[in-house]
């Protein structure tokens, strides 16, 4: 007996992304990696998205579609807006890149009766999909092992499949920090300046460090409501000469490349790209432990302290400014883990694998003897 696939199934599978603002500013160099490696792969991409900045990953084949926000009272109506642009070639794979994106994607994907994919990257992603009315023909991504365990504690979402791909970012030949000793030692956080990023636990322990911090500058590069609350929280701590609000010009992977430390002051609920991009930068990492990633690996990957606490976080900083050779073996151990498990080729292969699966399955296959 032979087995042959009929035509049916299109040799190109044809997938569309959705991706919100959110997504993009988290995450936009690792999926300006996905994009890339995707390419050079058979499938047609199409990225359906509001963000005015998203549109930055059209690139070669990749079209991007700009669509009006999906929000009550408009949204029958812009929903059909965009079935109808889709439908000249209907999707077979719908994949969302955050929860933000999820209720439209699963619209989508219901129409075109498409295989829905949904990427789990921050806690309230998978709260998200707990909230969904239909699970069926639902497939997950999971970014990091927590969020993967996470997906198995609610028994209602547990059974459906999903697959861990780690994302990719792009790494440098040797580590960065603590390169000249002659050199005033560079820290750097990109936390927002929000309520609970614990921005205000690290001034707090800039300040606990008193002179014992030495003749260091301290980058803050996030931004947000509480700016005003933490430059008074600076005055008080009489950090002014250590401690810069500031907004990168380029990209915040460039500022890396000539610091030596990347604090993360509080458990990361969502996942960054920078927090992999300053591993990847050969930089000495200090982080919160709790965070939604498997990277930070205490004495191997990085310092790793307890939340919300000054002291934990002044003592972890001390150590790294009195021993470069600790900082510099620790820059090494976590630029080796991001060279292992965060490739970027290796993120698209095993995308692409999940999507290949999933196009086989939906394949008819016609039985002769």
């Amino acid at each position: 007996m032979t087995t042959a696939s009929t035509a049916e199934t299109p040799q190109i599978p044809q997938l569309v992304f959705f991706m919100d603002d959110e997504a993009y500013e988290r995450l936009g160099p690792v999926w300006r990696h996905l994009c890339v490696g995707l390419v050079d792969l058979p499938i047609s991409i199409r990225l359906v998205t509001a963000s005015e900045q998203a549109g930055e990953l059209a690139l070669g084949p990749i079209e991007v579609v700009h669509h009006q926000r999906w929000r009550w009272p408009f949204r029958k109506p812009r929903l059909q807006e965009l079935l109808d642009t889709l439908s000249a070639r209907p999707p077979h794979l719908v994949h969302a890149l955050s929860s933000g994106s999820y209720p439209l994607a699963a619209a989508v994907a219901q129409h075109f009766d498409a295989e829905l994919i949904l990427h789990l990257t921050a806690l309230r992603d998978v709260e998200a999909v707990l909230d969904l009315p239909d699970t069926a023909r639902l497939h997950l991504i999971a970014a990091t092992g927590p969020l993967k365990d996470e997906v198995q504690r609610h028994e209602r979402i547990s059974r459906l499949p999903t697959v861990l791909v780690r994302p990719g970012v792009r790494c440098e030949g040797e580590v960065s920090c603590f390169v000249d000793d002659d050199r005033m030692p560079t820290l750097l956080c990109t936390s927002p300046l929000e309520r609970g990023s614990g921005v205000d636990t690290l001034i707090d322990a800039l300040g606990l460090l008193g002179e014992r911090y030495g003749d260091t500058m301290t980058f803050l590069l996030g931004g947000g409501s509480q700016e005003p609350v933490l430059r008074k929280q600076v005055v008080r701590s009489r950090l002014l000469q250590r401690v810069t609000f500031a907004r990168p010009l380029g990209s915040r992977r460039a500022v890396m490349q000539g610091a030596d430390i990347y604090i993360i002051p509080a458990p990361e609920t969502a996942l960054t790209a920078t927090s992999l991009q300053a591993m990847g930068s050969g930089m000495a990492v200090i982080a919160a432990e709790g965070s939604v990633g498997d990277f930070h690996v205490g004495g191997h990957t990085a310092v790793v302290h307890p939340p919300h606490a000054p002291a934990a976080l002044a003592e972890a900083i001390e150590s790294l400014l009195a021993d470069h050779q600790l900082a510099r073996r620790l820059a090494q151990g976590a630029l080796a883990h991001v060279k292992q498990y965060h490739a970027m080729s290796a993120m698209a292969e095993q995308t692409y694998s999940l999507y290949h699966e999933l196009m086989v399955k939906r394949t008819t296959f016609s039985l002769s003897t």
